[in-house]
């Protein structure tokens, strides 16, 4: 079965920020990759520059818009800066390891008592 991946994003909000209201000024985005019973995930945060213009309100804002700010702040295009594909990449190895483990914890069977 494939991975399937969904982004989950939860924003920070200042009250006040020149002169508007609830003015989003960073983000908590995580990357979940679901392959059955098994999952992984990448998780971090944003600094979002001051709001411009224009300016949506924060009532007015979607899920899908708050998505493309993050993703705007983490795949800059800059030699060191992630890519979508790496981490989905990283995700699908971290659910493989689970289900084929390379490293498991055991002890012999004479230690058992």
């Amino acid at each position: 079965m494939a991975v399937t991946f969904t982004w989950d994003v939860r924003p920070d909000v200042a009250k006040e920020l020149d002169g508007k209201a609830d003015v989003v000024t960073s983000v908590h985005w995580r990357c979940i990759g679901v392959d059955a019973e098994f999952s992984a995930n990448v998780y971090g945060q944003v600094m979002l520059d001051a709001p411009g213009d224009p300016y949506v309100a924060f009532q007015d804002l979607t899920k899908d818009k708050v998505i493309e700010w993050a993703k705007a702040k983490i795949f800059t295009g800059e030699a060191e800066a992630p890519t979508e594909d790496g981490i989905k990449s990283s995700i699908t190895a971290e659910i493989e390891n689970q289900k084929s483990p390379r490293i498991v914890s055991k002890v012999p069977d004479s230690w058992v008592a």
